[in-house]
This record gives structure tokens, sequence and C-alpha cells, in this order.
């Protein structure tokens, strides 16, 4: 499951904001992936863009983890001080 739209409102209920995800199928892999997010602020009349990933190497859908990836000391070695 993946959220690809959300309506936010204000205080008063009006609609606020609108967030938008766009996907592509990797048949490949296989695997229903994010490309693009677009969050739009109807009352400011602004929006962000992120993820645009076309100059960006492609995923690596095949890196393997174990458990062990997962423990406080593997989050600790990846940690920047």
């Amino acid at each position: 499951w993946q959220i690809l739209a959300v309506d936010q409102y204000d205080r008063r209920g009006n609609l606020w904001r609108v967030s938008e995800g766009f996907v592509i199928n990797y048949y490949d892999v296989p695997t229903l992936w994010t490309t693009l997010a677009v969050h739009t602020d109807l009352q400011a009349g602004r929006y962000l863009a992120i993820g645009l990933d076309n100059e960006s190497r492609m995923y690596d859908f095949h890196l393997k983890r174990t458990a062990a990836d997962f423990t406080p000391a593997a989050l600790r070695r990846e940690g920047l001080r």
C-alpha cells in the first residue's frame, strides 16, 4: 500500500493543501515506487515538487538486508557526527 493523495484542511475546515504522489511500476522487480511528490498550498498559491530523479542513478532494488542492519548499533555506524 502507498498513499498517493492527501487532502489537508485548515482550522476553518477549508481545503488548504493537497499532496500527490506519482508512481512508476518497475515490472522487473516487481514493485510500485513513488517517483515524485508534489505538495500544493492552495491558499498561498505555491507548490513544492520533490523526488525529481530523472538525472539520478536508478534505485538498487536488489540490495540484501539482514536483521542486523536494523539494530541500534547499525544505526550508530551509519550516523554522522
